[in-house]
């Protein structure tokens, strides 16, 4: 079935939501969109604080919303678009958060283990030059640890958790906690070695 661009705004949501789940087709993914750009895109501003990164942030979940919605059977779309874009955001801090603190654990395990770094000093992930650490490599070198070492440097590193609350969190005792940390930096030095 084949939409105009006038009988697609005369649409409601729910039929609009109806018509692409049997039709998938993308212009009415794109009228939308249209209609609540301006809720995805002050959604993303909220949480993301900068206009660059909550347009790039829209147009995500534009693209999201092709595929989730030939899924997802939504019944309020404004309400549901809403979690959605909140979740986007809430993942994209994340992930930044991530790639900042799997930079730190990069940095911390190319030293000798009384070295101290500094958080705030390392450069922020949309900065790095072609000398920092390879991030997929941080991810899969982490995925490759025996399990308590990649828990505890998680937790750690990731999470910023202290000894203690590691203790409480995984049941390790404070000797196994200490030993997976220095063993898994160890590790994970060396398998970052390896990549080079």
């Amino acid at each position: 079935m084949f939409f105009f661009r006038r009988n697609l705004e005369s649409l409601t949501d729910a039929e609009l939501l109806r018509a692409y789940r049997k039709s998938g087709n993308k212009a009415i993914i794109g009228e939308l969109f249209k209609r609540y750009t301006h809720l995805v895109f002050g959604v993303s501003l909220k949480y993301l604080k900068n206009e660059a990164d909550a347009q790039d942030a829209a147009m995500e979940i534009f693209e999201l919303l092709i595929e989730k919605l030939r899924i997802h059977d939504v019944n309020r779309f404004n309400s549901w678009l809403y979690t959605v874009t909140r979740n986007h955001c809430l993942m994209r801090l994340r992930s930044a958060k991530r790639r900042s603190h799997l930079n730190q654990l990069y940095v911390d395990s190319s030293f000798d283990k009384k070295e101290i770094v500094d958080f705030d000093e390392l450069p922020h992930p949309d900065n790095i030059d072609e000398n920092a650490p390879d991030i997929e490599a941080l991810y899969q070198g982490l995925d490759a640890l025996k399990e308590g070492q990649r828990i505890c440097l998680e937790l750690f590193f990731l999470e910023g958790r202290r000894y203690q609350e590691i203790v409480e969190t995984t049941g390790y005792s404070l000797k196994q906690v200490k030993s997976h940390i220095q063993n898994g930096k160890r590790n994970l030095k060396n398998k970052l070695d390896d990549k080079e």
